[in-house]
């Protein structure tokens, strides 16, 4: 050990003991300033030291009430499982990263959600389900860099960590820059998500209480934040599936990101599949869009559907380019 590496060691171990002995900040105040410790230090053993001693002011905090402090605990158990290739800590830092994160904000926004759709068959099925689906099926390796990504057998030696964690995507229009070009009327979504405009898009709600009586709670359903560049040190659900590049940012999207260890005994679970089928009901669709290439038996089996709610007219539409300027979509009322 060199003379200044010890120096280092040293100097980090007085400041813990500082912080440690200092009661005039509560637990959750020491776990942050331990927490912001170790990212001072360069030094194996003094980082993996302040981080252990965070999670242990934390956890603290967390059986005093505090639930403010979960996605930094949650974080705690990230990097030591990093540390200990521990699959119990991944397991840990996953579940409390998304008890930490639940928020309620989506039951405010409608979403939308493009489906590429085959038959009549599958789009019976879409629109009776949600499917949430393992990340490592996402279609972009970029989305989701820590399962599809380079390096990732040695950030995660063990993969089947992913297996309980399933996801379903969104794109929303509260917070696109040009408000105009409305999410269900972009031709780019259409031709990358929306099988080159042969697909079909779906306009939802959901209401409160729905998806947590479905999902048993163990989901977070927020928005994606966009960065310039990758960063790895918060975690698996907070910045490898609640983060993206910023070059994706005007998709405005929101996950729902589902976890639960013992994933194969849940009652949607459908194994063929490997994902989550959850029912939904005729009323939390709020408009269906057809694809300007979309099949007249999907477009028809799709029109049928709508009738079927009977409160509130359920409008199914179909969209194609402007013919007062072809380089817009537009859309018309197919029932």
């Amino acid at each position: 050990m060199t003379e200044q590496r010890f120096h280092n060691m040293n100097v980090i171990a007085d400041k813990i003991e500082k912080i440690l002995s200092n009661w005039n900040m509560d637990c959750t105040e020491r776990g942050d300033a331990l927490l912001s410790l170790a990212k001072e230090s360069s030094d194996d053993s003094s980082i993996y030291r302040c981080v252990f001693l965070a999670k242990e002011e934390y956890e603290r905090a967390r059986l005093n009430g505090d639930t403010q402090c979960l996605c930094n605990l949650a974080q705690c158990y990230f990097v030591l499982a990093h540390y200990n290739n521990s699959r119990e800590y991944y397991q840990k830092s996953i579940e409390l990263h998304i008890e930490g994160s639940r928020s309620k904000k989506y039951q405010a926004h409608d979403f939308y959600r493009y489906y590429k759709v085959n038959n009549v068959r599958q789009v019976k099925s879409i629109l009776k389900y949600i499917m949430l689906s393992s990340p490592s099926k996402f279609n972009d390796p970029v989305d989701c860099p820590i399962v599809q990504g380079p390096n990732v057998e040695y950030l995660f030696p063990d993969k089947t960590e992913f297996e309980g964690l399933k996801v379903c995507c969104f794109g929303e229009d509260d917070n696109r820059k040009n408000r105009d070009n409305h999410y269900h009327l972009d031709a780019k979504n259409w031709a990358y998500y929306g099988d080159s405009h042969r697909g079909i898009c779906i306009r939802y709600h959901f209401f409160p209480n729905q998806l947590e009586k479905r999902l048993s709670n163990k989901f977070v359903f927020k928005q994606v934040d966009y960065r310039e560049d990758f960063s790895f040190e918060r975690g698996i659900v907070a910045d490898g599936l609640l983060r993206k590049s910023k070059f994706y940012q005007e998709e405005n999207e929101w996950r729902i990101i589902w976890y639960d260890k013992n994933f194969s005994e849940n009652k949607y679970y459908n194994a063929k599949k490997d994902c989550l089928l959850i029912p939904i009901n005729i009323c939390n669709i709020i408009a269906i869009y057809v694809g300007y290439r979309c099949p007249d038996e999907i477009a028809k089996t799709v029109v049928e559907f709508a009738k079927k709610k009977k409160n509130v007219p359920l409008p199914v539409y179909k969209i194609h380019p402007d013919p007062k300027n072809l380089f817009r979509m537009t859309e018309t009322r197919l029932n």
